[in-house]
């Protein structure tokens, strides 16, 4: 990201600008966006665990999911 001699990056304000922009996008690229808390409330969280289903199809109710926790860790 750093040329040889950082200081020539900082002789041109077009310069340091193309070059904090290209740091910008590359930490956009590369970590991404959090998902907003607005999106996700409480109360949508629990509706859609009680949609999971496991892969026979049957619906994940809260004593399975304790027992794996359990199991894991």
């Amino acid at each position: 990201m750093l040329p040889r001699r950082p200081a020539q990056i900082f002789r041109s304000r077009w310069s340091a600008i193309f070059w904090a922009v290209g740091v910008i996008f590359f930490a956009l690229t590369t970590i991404g966006f959090a998902p907003s808390k607005a999106s996700h409330p409480p109360a949508a969280k629990k509706a859609e665990h009680a949609k999971q289903t496991d892969v026979d199809g049957a619906r994940i109710n809260d004593k399975e999911v304790k027992m794996l926790a359990n199991l894991i860790g």
